[in-house]
């Protein structure tokens, strides 16, 4: 029970702050957007780790239990030795773990297609012109779609080169492995 109630716990203050920064976020500059856009999640991991530390009488929404011994009908009294247990928690886990796969798998591709190309070393950027691939940036990288030309692809490439200075590739790493954790959520 202490398990879910702590999902539920995390969600609740997830769906609280994300509710303040909608109302007031447009106050806000860009980096203290980003901050939060990051920190809320990791916010509602502290909030319900902190409560880890308050002895357990002070919540009251802990529910006992009584154990009862199984009741067998029929003649038969054996039981299947190779019975499954079922938990959410292991359910959790192996949700976990597939995400996880999967965004590694994701982090992967998008290396090999960055591994499989030329590029053209600009400072401390590459450049890489890959035909049929949108434009986008990670971390140092830069793909930037041939099909631009002229103010429309130097207009992109400082867009670009804006995010890889920002670390924008580290944010959505950050989320990636926050959605893993969440992904009963997705």
């Amino acid at each position: 029970m202490n398990s879910y109630w702590n999902f539920f716990e995390i969600n609740i203050l997830i769906i609280t702050i994300a509710l303040l920064i909608i109302v007031f976020g447009k106050k806000l500059k860009f980096i203290h957007q980003r901050l939060l856009l990051i920190g809320i999640p990791l916010m509602a991991l502290m909030a319900v780790w902190l409560k880890s530390f308050v002895p357990k009488r002070a919540f009251s929404l802990e529910l006992s239990s009584i154990d009862l011994a199984p009741v067998f009908v029929g003649n038969d009294m054996s039981t299947n030795q190779y019975s499954f247990d079922f938990s959410w928690e292991m359910i959790y886990v192996i949700g976990l773990g597939l995400f996880l796969i999967l965004s590694v798998i994701r982090l992967l591709r998008t290396m090999k297609v960055f591994r499989d190309h030329d590029f053209e070393q600009v400072d401390q950027f590459r450049i890489y012109c890959i035909p049929n691939r949108p434009s986008f940036s990670f971390f140092n990288r830069i793909q930037l779609s041939p099909e631009l030309e002229g103010k429309s692809a130097e207009m992109v490439l400082d867009h670009e080169k804006l995010h890889a200075l920002k670390n924008h590739s580290l944010d959505l790493v950050i989320m990636e492995i926050i959605h893993a954790f969440f992904w009963l959520k997705r």
